[in-house]
């Protein structure tokens, strides 16, 4: 299990028994069912992009017998959300910097109870209980673009620039050489003439 895995352990501030219920070590699949995202909007003096959302968290543990539990589930209701867009090549990916939920509904708990109260407060007031978490899950889905186009260009160096109410995508276009096969026949006992026409010369 590699050190930046989601665990009982790491999720047990946000949703308190896990820990206790699977064992701290317990590795965690967290999955994200968006419902809807609006109210888009983007800033050029913080370079970053605000929305409202509706979407659900999903929490399945790997237990120790090798199954996998439906242990909780979280729904956050016009959550306002700050995040940003990072490029790597032609790979973007989305990450959080801010997240605010109006209200917070309990939709599983296997384990024992949770206070929808409780985590809202958790969310709003300690961003870090819930940021990494939904980022890991955003890291692990990023969004690739095209590398060539009809075999013509390959597209390179994906570049956003943030504006007021606007983002500028850029990317570059290399023009890919096509690749042609010439045979030339060489005759030493004749040339065609500086008119290049069909006499031969002997």
């Amino acid at each position: 299990m590699t050190g930046d895995a989601i665990t009982c352990g790491k999720l047990n501030t946000l949703l308190p028994g896990i820990a206790a219920a699977y064992g701290a070590e317990q590795p965690v699949d967290v999955f994200i069912h968006l419902h809807e995202i609006g109210e888009f909007s983007v800033a050029e003096k913080n370079s970053e992009m605000k929305a409202q959302s509706t979407f659900d968290l999903q929490f399945w543990v790997h237990k120790t017998d090798g199954t996998l539990e439906y242990a909780a589930g979280l729904a956050l209701e016009e959550a306002k959300l700050g995040f940003e867009a990072l490029t790597s090549e032609m790979t973007l990916t989305i990450q959080l910097s801010q997240l605010n939920v109006k209200t917070v509904r309990i939709l599983n708990c296997a384990y024992g109870t949770l206070s929808a109260a409780g985590i809202k407060s958790k969310i709003n007031t300690g961003f870090r209980v819930a940021k990494p978490i939904i980022n890991k899950v955003l890291r692990s889905k990023p969004i690739q673009f095209p590398t060539e186009v009809l075999g013509m260009f390959k597209l390179e160096e994906l570049t956003l620039a943030y504006y007021d109410n606007y983002i500028y995508a850029g990317i570059t276009p290399v023009f890919i050489k096509p690749k042609s096969e010439v045979e030339y026949t060489y005759c030493r006992h004749c040339a065609f003439d500086a008119d290049f026409n069909d006499d031969l010369v002997q």
